[in-house]
């Protein structure tokens, strides 16, 4: 995807894959918070958005919260309901 031109990140959720608690105090931000917070810091205008499992479920929302902010899903490996707890 890098060398068709595109702009690649891939952000572990607080709390998942590699990411590290910094205050193990803090209560761990909700997925779709920590996305939508994660594209503003960056700047990323019109992302194209990749979900598996949590992650499908997080854009599902996020994209049903904010339908102007991303131009296409790419959703697997779970349910794409935006009616969890989870996010």
């Amino acid at each position: 995807l890098v060398e068709a031109g595109f702009r690649v990140t891939a952000p572990d959720a607080p709390g998942f894959g590699n990411s590290k608690t910094l205050n193990p105090n803090a209560k761990t931000p909700k997925p779709v918070y920590f996305l939508h917070t994660f594209i503003e810091s960056l700047e990323i205008r019109n992302p194209h958005l990749v979900g598996n499992s949590m992650g499908g479920m997080t854009i599902s929302k996020f994209a049903s919260d904010d339908p102007e902010l991303f131009l296409s899903l790419t959703i697997s490996g779970c349910d794409p309901s935006v009616e969890t707890n989870v996010v």
